[in-house]
């Protein structure tokens, strides 16, 4: 129950009706019983006869199960939405300031959802980098660590552990999140890999923006008219920003920070790091 209630209450209220008609199939009598004439008539039978025994039970004990299971995720829901409408009612900084690492946790874990993310919260547990979240969107992953320490600062080596897990997990990027701040240290050494640092005054707007459903980090849209969300980080362009020469994607500006055009601005890729194009800023 544990295991289903991760999963969206109706989709674990869909396990609950297939369930019942699959367990019930194999549950049902021999049209044609047979008595046994020899221990090689009687044995099947015997198995057989515990199969639907068993099937018998788990057609009412599994849908109850997955039952069970929808009612917890759909608490679980609302508690994450009731969480984190709270936290943006007010001083977002003092009250998220005020937050358990659960909750703190779990705040994270809803507003990358809201950004259209699917999300699966401590998908590491601890053993595995203390990953605490993970991040879906496509076929790609994305790992987040979330500090939310008293002492207000973080450093290279959480950073650096990160990018441990990433490089171990063949992931596609990922995000270190504080209601802090970060070292200098630590922001040069992830300015080169793919890993975005949220401050506490990043991580306050993201919660504001995405408090109102569709924000300024989600205003494109494809044909169908789904909402495009942009990653993190990404601040929207003027309507002038070319299109991604390989994937058609809006493009942001950058600042090379090494290489012969350190410190010159280009166009680059809003999908970065699934996209890596780029193009030259006019003259």
């Amino acid at each position: 129950m544990d295991v289903a209630s991760r999963l969206p209450w109706w989709l674990c209220v869909l396990l609950a009706i297939g369930s019942y008609f699959i367990a019930g199939h194999f549950a049902s009598p021999p049209v044609t019983p047979r008595l046994p004439s020899d221990v090689a008539t009687a044995l099947p039978m015997v198995f057989g006869g515990a199969l639907r025994n068993f099937a018998t039970v788990m057609q009412f004990a599994l849908p109850l199960i997955f039952l069970g299971a929808a009612a917890m995720s759909a608490i679980d829901r609302h508690r994450r939405r009731s969480l984190h409408d709270s936290v943006t009612s007010g001083d977002i900084r003092a009250k998220v300031s005020a937050l358990s690492w659960q909750q703190f946790e779990l705040l994270i874990g809803e507003a990358f959802r809201r950004r259209g993310y699917r999300v699966i919260e401590r998908a590491a547990g601890g053993a595995d980098g203390g990953v605490d979240v993970e991040l879906r969107k496509g076929s790609d992953a994305y790992l987040v660590q979330c500090k939310q320490w008293k002492a207000f600062t973080v450093g290279v080596p959480i950073v650096r552990e990160l990018l441990g897990v990433l490089t171990a997990r063949r992931a596609a990027g990922g995000f270190v999140v504080t209601s802090g701040a970060f070292t200098q240290e630590a922001r040069k050494f992830a300015a080169g890999q793919n890993i975005e640092l949220i401050d506490g005054g990043r991580l306050a707007q993201m919660l504001k923006d995405v408090s109102v459903g569709t924000s300024q980090f989600a205003t494109a849209g494809d044909a169908s008219g789904v909402a495009v969300v942009k990653p993190v980080g990404e601040r929207p362009q003027s309507s002038s920003a070319p299109q991604c020469p390989k994937c058609g994607a809006p493009m942001v500006k950058r600042k090379a920070k090494s290489g012969p055009s350190a410190g010159h601005e280009f166009w680059g890729c809003s999908t970065f790091p699934k996209c890596r194009g780029i193009s030259p800023l006019p003259s």
